[in-house]
């Protein structure tokens, strides 16, 4: 069994099409190759923690999988990262263990790549010239590295409350290379005119004005697995086309649609279409309509992910 590290991870990640595995992957749900069941979770006593347990199988990987991430409160309490993350695959010919994965990076960059497959299917590229980002966390670099590796792009806006007084962040921005970023303000100026906003942070509430939002945009939002998560106001769905990875397993996960449901009558029958739908081609995209894409993460792109990196 190969064990990996996160520098093994961080090493191997440029050699490796990320985005092709998770698409092929993907693609397996709608021809059902692929099986995706809701996550488990598992609670300490206490309130010590929780540890959740996503799983799945992508059978042309041969492997079935499952990805364990605990979330321990002492950890936090000594100033240390309370989430860890660790992908196992075991084949499905011979049931033994193939791969232990530290996935605690590569959920980071496996989300920023379904982001950007999610981009590539519901943007108007032809026309897209301004990027926003609201964000400055490693998911938020990791997104922008993404659309700076896909596309050229005029202008690029980053907000976080906490960025301009952080000079490390401010530089792990302007290393990406583009030569019109500017750290914006505010939420509302970074968003200003932008044809594409990606929400990468971890907030339980609205993190942008939706009136701030040009019409015709993409919004894209990774928010958490926290009950009730969101980025943006839940009433704000009922003026755009909403689309997410999985339908089948957004409604544990995704904040502002359980609240729209609660708070404005919203049905999960408005989603347009999920990734699998939009790569089979059996779904439009209204490009002139706002649109929202809601990453919920599934177990099927963390064992493409560990699979690709282990075969690197």
């Amino acid at each position: 069994m190969k064990n990996l590290s996160e520098s093994d991870v961080k090493k191997a990640l440029p050699s490796v099409d990320l985005k092709a595995a998770l698409k092929s992957a993907l693609m397996g749900l709608s021809d059902g190759t692929s099986k995706q069941p809701n996550k488990t979770i598992v609670e300490l006593q206490n309130d010590k923690g929780d540890c959740m347990f996503f799983t799945g199988v992508v059978e042309s990987l041969g492997c079935f999988g499952v990805k364990a991430s605990p979330y321990l409160v002492e950890k936090s309490a000594k100033g240390e990262n309370p989430v860890t993350a660790y992908t196992m695959l075991v084949s499905s010919e011979t049931g033994l263990p193939t791969v232990m994965c530290d996935a605690t990076y590569l959920t980071v960059a496996r989300t920023a790549e379904t982001t950007g497959l999610a981009v590539d299917l519901l943007l108007n590229a032809s026309s897209a010239k301004k990027v926003a980002v609201i964000g400055s966390g490693q998911a938020a670099l990791a997104h922008l590295e993404v659309q700076l590796r896909d596309r050229k792009w005029e202008k690029v806006s980053v907000f976080s409350p906490s960025l301009a007084a952080s000079e490390e962040k401010v530089e792990a921005f302007k290393r990406l290379g583009h030569n019109a970023l500017e750290i914006a303000s505010s939420a509302e100026d970074a968003v200003s005119n932008a044809d594409l906003v990606m929400l990468c942070t971890s907030a339980n509430s609205p993190v942008v004005n939706s009136a701030a939002l040009k019409v015709g945009c993409l919004v894209t939002s990774i928010s958490t697995d926290a009950k009730d998560a969101h980025e943006i106001d839940p009433k704000s769905l009922q003026q755009m086309d909403v689309y997410c990875d999985y339908r089948e397993t957004v409604a544990l996960k995704a904040g502002e649609m359980s609240l729209a449901k609660a708070e404005i009558d919203w049905s999960y029958d408005s989603i347009v279409a999920d990734l699998p739908e939009l790569l089979s081609q059996s779904a439009t995209v209204e490009t002139k309509k706002t649109r929202f894409w809601r990453s919920t993460g599934l177990a099927i792109e963390d064992i493409a992910a560990a699979f690709a990196i282990a075969e690197a």
